[in-house]
């Protein structure tokens, strides 16, 4: 029977640990892609982005650039198009020069992505989009949110499925705590993953995970918590142990009392017998 529910603790453990790790990457999309914490990460990556799809990395041609100090001359603001978005650029704005504009467009444009009505399953818009901007939507920060909070709640049932199979518990708050801050291990430092990736799309990969590092710090301090609770409860001998426990082990006290009582029994019998 021990040897079962060893198996069957060890089993748990490993789908426990797979859980808290997917759970974190969720956890880091999810708080990454908030509006708040989106928008300032998106500044130093989004005017690279749309600069490398025009000519000699400037967001406006020289052509542009004419025609809005000219509509400046007659209206107070200037519309300018990128593809299927629409800009209102007021012209004190443009006044300002080409990095004011741009700082303008990157907010506005951050804004409507952001914002955007996105007719289609996650997926599918992300399969069916030359450029998938719902990854960097409101639409993707409650897709992943959803599947955060989804992992969150499977790996809270599988702790307490190994919490209540165990003889050991205030050991699987200790181990609790070691898987914690084992799946949040990787995500402490990601220059080993931005090996992996070219460097034109690195910058807007990164914006992923801007909360990488607060999500660390996180389940670090809940790993530790948890293995110093169940080191408390190993020095001053707390077993955590529920009345049905208690009952249970009653009972398996008393078979067992019960089951040495027959084997005295059958050994008195025995020994009489060859007394005779």
């Amino acid at each position: 029977m021990g040897f079962i529910r060893g198996l069957v603790v060890t089993f748990f453990s490993i789908i426990l640990f797979l859980s808290l790790f997917l759970m974190n990457l969720t956890a880091i999309f999810s708080f990454s892609l908030h509006y708040d914490t989106l928008q300032p990460a998106l500044k130093d990556s989004v005017g690279n982005i749309l600069s490398s799809f025009l000519d000699e990395g400037s967001l406006f041609s020289e052509e542009e650039k004419e025609v809005m100090k000219y509509d400046c001359l007659i209206e107070s603001e200037h519309i300018f198009v990128y593809e299927n978005y629409t800009f209102v650029i007021p012209c004190q704005i443009v006044e300002q020069g080409e990095s004011a504009i741009i700082g303008y467009v990157i907010d506005d444009f951050t804004n409507q992505i952001y914002y955007d009505d996105y007719n289609c399953k996650f997926w599918d818009c992300v399969k069916n989009s030359e450029m998938p901007f719902v990854l960097i939507s409101k639409k993707s920060y409650d897709y992943w949110n959803g599947k955060f909070l989804l992992l969150l709640a499977l790996s809270l049932i599988l702790f307490s499925l190994v919490f209540f199979v165990s003889n050991n518990r205030p050991g699987r708050f200790i181990t609790g705590g070691i898987l914690l801050i084992s799946s949040a291990l990787p995500f402490k430092k990601l220059d080993w993953l931005f090996g992996f990736i070219p460097e034109n799309i690195s910058q807007v990969f990164l914006v992923f995970f801007t909360k990488a590092h607060s999500v660390f710090i996180v389940m670090l301090v809940l790993g530790i918590l948890f293995i110093s609770f169940g080191i408390i409860c190993k020095v001053f001998g707390w077993k955590l142990k529920l009345k049905k426990d208690e009952e249970v082990l009653k009972k398996e006290e008393i078979l067992k009392k019960d089951e040495v009582l027959k084997k005295d029994i059958s050994i008195l019998k025995v020994k009489k017998k060859s007394l005779k």
